[in-house]
């Protein structure tokens, strides 16, 4: 029996992760402070296809990302706006992304209050319908 209770907590933060599981519309930002770390490199999946994200400025509140699975089959580029504003820089960002082969998109990431995880969604041309998942933690 005491397998259960790991198993619903690990359910329970699986489900805090993606709130409305891979949603169509970005949630409702949150600021904590003055800079949200998405610069950096993350370990995850997009779409169930594992990974590695990397994050560096361009500056002006933009960054730009690069997905590429383990197997090298995916190869994402992100521009994230990630602009402050009069609260301070929010948590949510969006994105557009384009796979080199004529895919692109838009979508949202989103990292937590300690900077260690991020989660979001994406979908192709101009809407986030039918979005895949982004699910990654922070390598340090």
């Amino acid at each position: 029996m005491t397998w259960r209770l790991p198993a619903a907590l690990a359910l329970l933060v699986a489900a805090g992760c993606a709130e409305d599981g891979g949603a169509t519309r970005p949630p409702d930002p949150a600021f904590f402070g003055d800079e949200a770390r998405f610069v950096g490199e993350w370990f995850g999946e997009v779409d169930g296809r594992p990974g590695t994200l990397t994050v560096e400025a361009l500056g002006g509140g933009r960054l730009r990302g690069l997905f590429e699975s383990d197997d090298r089959a995916t190869m994402l580029v992100l521009l994230v706006e990630a602009r402050p504003g009069p609260q301070g820089t929010p948590n949510v960002v969006p994105f557009a992304w384009q796979d080199g082969r004529g895919g692109r998109g838009r979508g949202w990431l989103r990292i937590n209050r300690e900077g260690n995880a991020l989660d979001g969604a994406h979908g192709f041309d101009e809407r986030v319908d039918g979005a895949g998942a982004w699910l990654f933690v922070r390598v340090e």
